[in-house]
């Protein structure tokens, strides 16, 4: 949705006091329109171009062209013989009142059977409650938010009044307020849906084949479809406490960069994806031409991709390992090093050595970098090094310990013989490697 104020008259200058609420291009919407045969086969024949999508239906104040992408045909919902106990689940939202006109936010056994209007009794239930919140189109205000019983909710009941709470789901007779607006729809089921009946040797249902087969076949379509040029991908399931799990391998490919929706362009850096800036491209370009060339370290592949960022571009470094010291204490594995800075017109722009692979990119600034890099950049240019600060072991030290999410990094610097220091940002305990171990264990 997207909010933008009022202004009915084109010369104002001041937002009115209401807003209009729009809905964004393309987005799509699930319709399902019921009635009798002879209603529907009416309006089949009267909204046949607009139904094919030959023509648009235009709706709303400004006639915004809405058009049908697909169209399929049901017949009636049938009755099916009514078991003994059944899972009513909610399929959406269900807003129900007390007697007090407040929102309830559960459902017990003599309220459900208020809200069905049958003889049925609640066994058991795993439910939960949700705040909605709406607009108002004839007044363009906010609704009053609603607390409601949460789609997903399954309730276990049984009772005379199953077969007439089966009725009222096949003829779409919903329960609860606002059933216009789609909220208080449900389903019922024998069985839980798209588990067995069978369960497996530690109690628990397992999922059926054939959701995870059809995940598999979706996945393969849409990269076949997303992603040029093509690359063989390996997608199959693993087992994971009882469940199905889809797991992607994404080889080593020979035609980089592979580009996503025609122009984005995606790099890998650790846990992290993303865009590929100008001389991360280049260096792809490079190595692809260079064919003879040994291949870098997988973890520096190219994944799928997004869109470039540019600034005033100096030559593009080709990958190199990372120099080794003259003191002959290589540098962490992990990280990111601050190469060389340069100032122009105001800007900041950096060289930054990525650490796993020795790749430097060029004019890199703050807005432009990724996260690890935009730390490292941050640090530098607001935090000056200051000796006293850095905890040394020989000629390594340590600057800064922290913590991001689960995982530990450290700010680490190396001094040179010439005394000039080396300052690696972000090193992760994978990249800590021989002496460097010693370092941080001092602390």
């Amino acid at each position: 949705m997207r909010l933008r104020n009022g202004r009915p008259d084109p010369k104002q200058v001041d937002a009115s006091l209401f807003a209009i609420e729009q809905i964004v291009e393309e987005t799509h919407f699930l319709a399902e329109l019921q009635g009798s045969p002879e209603d529907m086969r009416n309006l089949a024949e009267k909204f046949a171009p607009v139904l094919e999508g030959r023509r648009w239906l235009r709706v709303g104040r400004a006639g915004a062209p809405v058009e049908v992408v697909a169209l399929a045909w049901s017949s009636a919902p049938l009755v099916a013989a009514t078991p003994q106990k059944a899972l009513l689940i909610l399929t959406s939202d269900l807003l129900v009142r007390d007697e007090e006109l407040r929102w309830r936010t559960a459902l017990d056994d003599t309220v459900l059977r208020e809200v069905v209007g049958a003889d049925i009794r609640l066994q058991r239930s795993l439910q939960d409650n949700v705040m909605v919140h709406g607009f108002n189109g004839t007044s363009r205000l906010w609704r009053m938010p609603a607390a409601a019983i949460r789609r997903g909710s399954v309730f276990e009941v049984s009772g005379a009044g199953l077969a007439k709470l089966a009725q009222r789901a096949a003829s779409g007779q919903w329960l609860g307020e606002r059933t216009h607006e789609g909220f208080g729809r449900f389903r019922l089921d024998a069985k839980l849906p798209g588990v067995t009946g069978d369960a497996s040797p530690h109690g628990k249902l397992s999922p059926t084949a054939d959701v995870a087969e059809e995940a598999i076949a979706e996945l393969k379509a849409e990269i076949g479809r997303l992603i040029t040029p093509p690359i063989e991908l390996t997608v199959d399931t693993l087992q994971s406490d009882g469940k199905s799990v889809v797991r992607i391998v994404v080889p080593r490919g020979d035609s980089i960069p592979y580009v996503l929706q025609g122009s984005h362009i995606y790099v890998r850096q650790e846990s992290e994806t993303s865009l590929a800036l100008r001389d991360e491209i280049v260096q792809l370009v490079r190595r692809a031409l260079e064919g003879s060339r040994k291949s870098p370290p997988a973890t520096a592949e190219v994944v799928a991709g997004a869109g470039t960022q540019t600034a005033e571009s100096g030559p593009a470094a080709v990958a190199v390992p990372p120099a080794v010291p003259p003191n002959g204490v290589e540098p962490p594995r992990t990280g990111v090093e601050i190469v060389q800075t340069e100032e122009r017109k105001g800007v900041l722009y950096h060289t930054m050595r990525d650490l796993r692979n020795g790749s430097q990119v060029q004019n890199v600034t703050r807005s432009s970098a990724r996260r690890l890099w935009q730390y490292a950049i941050s640090r530098k240019e607001k935090h000056q090094l200051e000796l006293g600060e850095i905890v040394w072991t020989g000629d390594l030290g340590l600057w800064r310990k922290y913590q991001q999410g689960r995982r530990m990094r450290f700010d680490l610097v190396q001094r040179l013989p010439d005394g000039s220091l080396r300052v690696y940002y972000g090193v992760t305990e994978e990249g800590i490697h021989g002496p460097w171990k010693a370092l941080v264990g001092s602390e």
